[in-house]
């Protein structure tokens, strides 16, 4: 049911340089006074205002700087799928998701299908220049714990994680206008990036540290992280299949697109992403999970002290603030029957607690920070 043209794209049956210099100049102001000559004179101030709109909102000289470093340097070099490099990045990624079972070489098998590969070859899924597989290599290096977890994860949930990410790569780089010739476009009939958007993203490039590439790098470390837990929350709610694929890649893209539509000064917003999506909300979640858990656990040793069977390991699910689920594995302990009430209220209190700041935050004109 996966097919693919000149990009690692999952179509499923066709669905498919330095601080920034400059300031924007000031916009002039519109009245028409006598002093203004009239008519003319106003509409030569409205032309003058909406050119220095346009220019405000075009990249300047050392953001488009940025983008061309991107473009020239980093994302269209071609891919050689016999070169040493590539053996090396393909076992590095291996040994990052799988730690456990080194690999001495690269030769074809099926356990490359493992790591989400759709051939048993992996070389033959790079496409598109070899931009995909250094991300993923990027990943796996800079971040290996997060490929294992992702990586291995993917495996029991149905997706293959090695070639959505090579997806999410496709995507950036058609949304962001960085490669030199026509690529597939992962989201069908997806609106690439505005003047504006394009803008935000170049003034990033110019600010962080590491230049483009590490914006650009770990913008796709983040997206991924994005596509895999859109994908596990849907699959879990919805029952999806690979079918389906195109629908979370479509979510992906939009959490993107709406994110560069206002400007940002550190890769470290990137988190935004991810809590704005419902992925992930360390403050107020975690005052949920703990108040669930404590009654979870208040609920069981409460059982087990009424004679009930003993207290056992087993996983629950919670909706923390936007709906998404998180697994939780619960051992508690075997309080005194006196102290079983006095916890399971305490615990409810939290949770009442919890609830109620949930609700503020959805309410107009407030939000998380």
């Amino acid at each position: 049911a996966i097919s693919s043209r000149e990009a690692p794209v999952l179509i499923v049956h066709g669905s498919s340089m330095s601080a920034c210099s400059g300031t924007a100049p000031p916009v002039p102001a519109l009245e028409r006074t006598a002093s203004h000559g009239g008519g003319h004179a106003g509409h030569r101030l409205m032309r003058s205002a909406s050119r220095a709109l346009r220019e405000q909102s075009m990249p300047s000289l050392s953001e488009w700087a940025a983008l061309r470093t991107l473009r020239d340097a980093y994302c269209n070099e071609a891919f050689d799928p016999a070169s040493d490099e590539t053996d090396r990045q393909l076992r590095e990624v291996w040994g990052a998701a799988f730690p456990d079972e080194p690999i001495a070489d690269t030769k074809p098998g099926k356990h490359w299908r493992r790591l989400g590969f759709q051939s048993a070859t992996p070389r033959t899924d790079v496409r598109a220049g070899r931009l995909a597989l250094d991300q993923l290599h990027y990943l796996a290096t800079r971040h290996p714990r997060d490929l294992q977890r992702l990586a291995q994860e993917a495996e029991g949930l149905g997706y293959p994680f090695a070639c959505s990410c090579f997806n999410v790569t496709q995507l950036l780089a058609r949304f962001f206008g960085l490669y030199r010739t026509q690529a597939v476009m992962p989201v069908a009939g997806a609106a690439t990036a505005t003047t504006e958007q394009r803008k935000s993203f170049a003034r990033l490039c110019c600010r962080a540290p590491g230049g483009p590439r590490s914006v650009l790098d770990e913008l796709f470390c983040t997206l991924a992280e994005l596509l895999h837990s859109t994908w596990r929350r849907m699959h879990t709610a919805k029952g999806l299949n690979l079918m389906d694929f195109p629908v979370v890649l479509r979510k992906v893209h939009q959490a993107n697109a709406s994110f560069w539509q206002r400007q940002h000064s550190d890769i470290a917003e990137f988190q935004r992403l991810l809590d704005e999506s419902g992925t992930s909300n360390p403050g107020l979640g975690g005052m949920v999970l703990e108040a669930a858990g404590r009654i979870r656990a208040a609920l069981q040793c409460a059982g087990s002290c009424a004679g009930s069977a003993a207290a056992r390991e087993e996983q629950i699910s919670v909706d923390v603030v936007h709906g998404s689920e998180v697994e939780l594995s619960v051992m508690p302990p075997r309080p005194r029957p006196v102290e079983v009430e006095a916890e399971a209220v305490e615990a409810a209190e939290s949770a009442e607690a919890a609830e109620e700041a949930a609700e503020d935050l959805d309410r107009p004109g407030r939000g998380l920070r």
